[in-house]
């Protein structure tokens, strides 16, 4: 602990005396130091028993004998020696004008600890009425003044820099991220996608499958339209930097999510005794670019209707494992997330030739070893010999979720949309309505569980190479069955929940709750406050001795 007395002057019966040149010759550093919730909305810092050995030096006009009033010069040396003391703070998080949080120091005081101060060098004077009571309140508001420093420069500097609103697109690329690290670490080790084989599509009630799955092609700049008619302008190419590829390996232009940001701002804050919760707005909204950026905020955002309604409150169901981190995200903040992505038109895959697994499936014709489109219908190999296909399926009405307990319902109405790659040519439209559901929990580490279909309907305005949606019943099934062979494939291995190297937050897990999902990790308080805290010159740092 290291400490910055100022120089005081106090007043006793004896006199006015100049106390300066304050320092801690010595002292034993605190054995407990809790940072606890309290109710209603609190957190209490408790540092508990230490010790301090202070010095001073002396000064002033002194009466020896009180009922005198004679005055003389007096000089000497101050001891002051506080014992097993304990200290306790009480703080709160507030808000600025401007929507930015802090931490503010509420309270500050010494609960307990002795405190005794004698006077030498000033010849037969070595105690001063309530002495011990003074140099008890300078070390009380030494140490608070301390403590107000540390949130300022530890707490405050960090919650400074938390955004009061967030991008959408700058949230999925640092997740793909994560994700891209470690596909590109299994590849390393040997995991690759060769050929297709027909195992890899076959479904156990289909004996002869193929696949294409219901996730996107090429024309991520198509406007948003219920038609069966869309056109593909010529003259828009996405940028290959600004696309992603997902799990699956479809592509996804991160650009489409620009307009959405997600409101990170503190609505308030609430505690019990082993928990303390921080309300966020969690609303994701479109911004409008005719607007004007003022510091982290925004003013201009297109208002959109939302028939989605905010939950009044979200309750905790921790379960046994219960980390340091919770974060309990509502089935409102992801459906209007989706909401506002279908009507910026960024709900857009795209499946090509250098999609794993699905790209090939989407050439007209193959050899008699492989498994290709014409295996499930033979039009386009006969129309189209030797081509690749692409595909591209957006949404046509907002997607929307559904949590439950350990389980997440998706329902998903769109359009797949055909091409020959490379192309504008559109050879076909198949427009479909699906609800998939994903049973997941996680395991050291890694999400595992199983993914059905229960509905996957084609719809009667399909125009695929003139054929009616009855007769393609079975291409339907198909390409059911193999995105089900795909995605229980990755659940069965499982999912790896890595952050980088560099995060704070680690041992992550997910778990679907009733209406939300609930992401937890442990904290490392190490990595957040004091491992680029290279310089010993500084107040704070890790010590490992």
């Amino acid at each position: 602990m290291q400490l910055t007395i100022p120089n005081e002057q106090e007043c006793f019966a004896e006199g006015c005396v100049q106390i300066y040149g304050m320092r801690v010759n010595a002292q034993r550093p605190p054995t407990v130091v809790v940072v606890a919730p309290s109710p209603p909305n609190l957190l209490t810092l408790t540092i508990a028993d230490f010790d301090l050995y202070v010095t001073a030096s002396l000064s002033g006009q002194m009466q020896l004998v009180p009922p005198i009033p004679i005055s003389v010069p007096a000089a000497g040396t101050l001891l002051v020696t506080a014992i097993q003391m304990e200290l306790g703070a009480v703080l709160d998080i507030q808000k600025h004008h401007d929507d930015k949080a802090y931490v503010r120091l509420v309270s500050c005081y010494i609960r307990k600890g002795m405190v005794n101060s004698k006077v030498e060098n000033m010849g037969l004077l070595t105690t001063i009425n309530q002495m011990n009571e003074k140099a008890e309140d300078v070390i009380q508001r030494t140490i608070c003044g301390d403590i107000q420093d540390i949130i300022d420069s530890e707490f405050n500097t960090r919650v400074a820099k938390i955004p009061a609103v967030i991008s959408i697109k700058d949230v999925a690329q640092t997740l793909l991220k994560s994700v891209a690290k470690r596909r590109h670490s299994r590849a390393v080790r040997g995991t690759t996608l060769g050929n297709v084989s027909r195992a890899m599509i076959e479904h156990d009630r289909i004996p002869h499958a193929i696949a294409h799955i219901p996730s996107a092609a090429r024309a991520h700049s198509i406007p948003n339209v219920a038609s069966a008619a869309v056109s593909l302008p010529t003259n828009l190419q996405p940028v290959s930097s600004q696309l992603e590829t997902l799990v699956l390996g479809a592509t996804f232009n991160l650009e489409k999510l620009s307009p959405l940001i997600l409101s990170l701002s503190i609505l308030d804050t609430s505690a019990t005794y082993d928990k303390f919760f921080v309300g966020i707005n969690g609303d994701v909204y479109v911004h409008n670019h005719s607007s004007i950026r003022v510091g982290y905020s925004f003013i201009g955002f297109l208002v959109l209707f939302n028939p989605y309604t905010r939950p009044e409150s979200l309750k905790f169901v921790t379960p046994t494992n219960g980390k340091a981190l919770e974060l309990l995200i509502s089935e409102y903040t992801v459906n209007t997330l989706l909401l506002k992505a279908h009507s910026v038109g960024a709900v857009v895959f795209r499946i090509g030739s250098n999609t794993p697994v699905f790209g090939k499936l989407l050439q007209t014709t193959c050899s008699f070893d492989e498994v290709c489109l014409s295996d499930s219908v033979s039009e386009p190999g006969e129309k189209y010999p030797d081509k690749q296909l692409e595909m591209i399926v957006r949404s046509t009405k907002p997607p929307y979720i559904h949590f439950a307990r350990d389980m997440a319902t998706l329902h998903f109405e769109g359009r797949s949309l055909f091409y020959i790659e490379g192309t504008t040519e559109k050879v076909g439209v198949i427009p479909f309505e699906t609800t998939m559901v994903v049973k997941a929990r996680t395991e050291n580490g890694r999400v595992h569980g199983t993914f059905s279909i229960p509905s996957l309907e084609y719809k009667n305005d399909v125009d695929f190479f003139d054929l009616p949606v009855d007769s393609l019943r079975g291409f339907r099934d198909a390409n059911k069955g193999a995105l089900l062979n795909v995605i229980n494939a990755k659940l069965k291995e499982g999912i790896a929940l890595e952050l980088d190297e560099k995060s704070h937050i680690y041992n992550i897990s997910v778990a679907f709750m009733n209406e939300a999902v609930l992401i937890q990790g442990d904290l490392s308080i190490e990595k957040l406050f004091y491992s680029t805290s290279k310089d010993k010159n500084t107040n704070y740092y890790w010590s490992r001795t």
